[in-house]
């Protein structure tokens, strides 16, 4: 196995999204990048993260409990307990914490917490073994981890 970090497995320039959008420009960019996931930032010129939305929290915390996705903003309805990894991550590092936080995709962020990618399960899956830095069978185990039931505490790399 050779070592890999988390830079080497990221796609610069995520498509992120402004805290103080609707939900419902969240859902449109989600179906029109074929998406369910973006990191929150406070604004689009420095891309620090504040949090991520997902299509799961649309869903749970907007359109189930009966608000408006016109006038519901992201940042009441994004998951704000930041977990991410740096660009100098090792790989392995970065599947401990996505196992550890039941969580399947993880904002990479620079030295002052400003969104430069995204890393996904399935990144790791295919170009990480691909690359020999992981082997199939520790996939399948995080991925097996992230599926279970969540667990209360979640703990991250910084």
């Amino acid at each position: 196995m050779r070592e890999m970090r988390a830079g080497e497995l990221m796609t610069p320039n995520p498509i992120t999204v402004n805290a103080d959008a609707s939900i419902q420009e969240v859902a449109r960019a989600f179906r029109t990048h074929n998406i369910g996931f973006l990191p929150v930032v406070e604004s689009e010129q420095d891309k620090t993260v504040l949090g991520v939305i997902t299509d799961r929290d649309i869903a749970v915390r907007c359109t189930a409990e009966g608000h408006d996705p016109a006038s519901c903003h992201v940042r009441k309805h994004m998951t704000d307990e930041l977990i991410t990894a740096r660009p100098g991550d090792d790989i392995r590092q970065v599947m401990d914490v996505m196992e550890g936080a039941q969580i399947r995709r993880l904002p990479v962020v620079d030295e002052r917490g400003r969104a430069i990618c995204v890393i996904a399960q399935a990144d790791l899956a295919v170009e990480a073994v691909e690359e020999d830095a992981v082997s199939p069978l520790d996939v399948a185990a995080m991925l097996e981890a992230i599926s279970k039931p969540a667990r209360p505490e979640r703990k991250g790399i910084h």
